[in-house]
């Protein structure tokens, strides 16, 4: 499970045996509080997921992935941005109590993965996923992207530990 946070939207994609089996797209209102926020959006996501893994066991055989928030620059010094530190705590804790692997990225690290470099642009980044999975026509959310990127280069590194481990 590949989850890029936001503020106020956020974007998931749920892999299986490295296929895209499903994308989830969470908003929640202008005016609400940034707790409440949160909480819908967490809410939300467990909602969409319940189908896909109500006759798992716990703890959950799932990893959850997420993008690291970014931050805002500022006089030189970087700063992280409240509410989407916040959300990914909230995920974390989630994924966790579920007894999920949790890891979290950077997103120069998932470009570099996808597209061969951090310098790549969202739209590289997308045309690269659209063109591996075959959703030419979908027209999903910038963050649902980001996701589905996050899941892709999830699986890569654990594509690549495994030869590793088959090596030794």
């Amino acid at each position: 499970l590949a989850v890029d946070p936001g503020s106020r939207d956020a974007g998931a994609a749920l892999f299986r045996d490295g296929d895209l089996v499903e994308v989830w797209s969470g908003h929640v209102p202008v005016g609400w509080d940034r707790k409440r926020r949160s909480f819908a959006l967490i809410q939300s996501l467990d909602d969409w997921l319940f189908p896909y893994i109500k006759h798992l066991p716990v703890p959950l055989p799932v990893d959850l992935v997420y993008e690291e928030p970014s931050f805002f620059v500022t006089g030189g010094r970087g700063r992280p941005i409240a509410a989407l530190e916040r959300f990914v705590g909230m995920i974390e804790l989630w994924g966790r109590t579920k007894g999920m692997n949790v890891v979290g990225y950077n997103v120069s690290t998932v470009k570099t993965g996808v597209a061969g470099r951090a310098s790549a642009s969202k739209e590289e980044v997308e045309s690269i996923l659209r063109h591996e999975y075959n959703l030419h026509e979908e027209k999903y959310t910038e963050h649902v992207w980001d996701a589905i990127g996050i899941g892709t280069y999830h699986m890569a590194v654990l594509r690549q530990e495994a030869a590793i481990a088959r090596a030794d």
